[in-house]
């Protein structure tokens, strides 16, 4: 069971065009094993995302909430805190999705002990999963350091996010760079390209640990 705390940013561009699919997100947590867990940061809560279950036809995953005033990080063990009912958080829902379309079956709420329905604006997890991603080129990757100066080489080292496992920073971590872009579906992120980054090191990653 692999314990990753990461950070998400959203990066909001409009390159003029993209590149053919080649994968999808689905295909990412495909290869994921049942207890691999993510931790993301974004704004002042914290999310819980882990494979429960993945069959040929589906993949179950859990996504549980807290707000990053309830939990201490220094001192808190992330696969303890589950077991104990995740006290403190505001949301725990468990989604099931169709391997071969990427589109949520049904999604149960524990918070209320009951199904529940999400619309489409609530189902970003899930419209992200059937997303075709591509890779970034080297040349388009972001850069480490200022832009040399005209008819200067660039020999600038990609720029890689920051990685935790297990609460501990791995050093020089390397990353999977891909890209989609947002359909146009009238929402802020409609036409817009994401930036997906997928840990190589120490060993590769199911989940985007930057975003």
């Amino acid at each position: 069971m692999k314990n990753i705390l990461t950070s998400l940013l959203l990066l909001i561009t409009f390159p003029l065009s993209a590149a053919p699919p080649s994968l999808s997100l689905k295909e990412k947590f495909a290869a994921g094993k049942p207890g691999d867990f993510v931790v993301t940061a974004q704004q002042s809560n914290y999310s819980l995302l882990s494979v429960r279950a993945v069959t040929p036809e589906v993949i179950l995953f859990e996504e549980i909430s807290i707000p990053a005033t309830q939990i201490d990080l220094k001192n808190n063990d992330w696969k303890k805190w589950v077991a104990q009912k995740a006290p403190g958080h505001t949301s725990w829902t468990l989604h099931e999705i169709d391997r071969e379309t990427g589109a949520l079956i049904e999604c149960f709420s524990y918070s209320k002990n009951g199904w529940i329905h999400l619309n489409q604006a609530e189902q970003f997890l899930t419209r992200l999963f059937r997303l075709p991603l591509t890779p970034i080129p080297a040349s388009e990757r972001k850069k480490i350091g200022p832009k040399p100066g005209a008819g200067e080489l660039d020999h600038r080292a990609p720029w890689n996010p920051p990685l935790v496992i297990e609460g501990k920073k791995v050093p020089n971590p390397t990353f999977e760079a891909l890209k989609g872009r947002w359909p146009d579906d009238g929402t802020l992120l409609s036409l817009c390209f994401l930036e997906l980054y997928f840990s190589q090191t120490p060993v590769p990653l199911p989940f985007p640990c930057w975003l």
